[in-house]
């Protein structure tokens, strides 16, 4: 699914007021994004999905997985 999120969803999802923030809390986030009409903040459900994907994968390959034990 990608639904379109607007920019006050997007304010209240990631806690931010101001338009400035919401930009610096997207561009953090590697999230892409557009400027609607009106100047509106735009992105897609896709988008965060797979911003989060890839910083999930980022983060596996991050991990020392030598130390990892299994069952105790």
């Amino acid at each position: 699914m990608s639904g379109l999120l607007q920019e006050e969803e997007l304010k209240s999802w990631l806690n931010c007021e101001r338009r400035g923030d919401l930009i610096r809390a997207l561009r953090r986030a590697r999230i892409p994004y557009a400027i609607g009409v009106g100047g509106c903040i735009v992105t897609s459900q896709g988008a965060i999905d797979g911003a989060l994907l890839q910083s999930s994968v980022a983060l596996s390959a991050e991990n020392d997985w030598d130390d990892v034990r299994v069952g105790g």
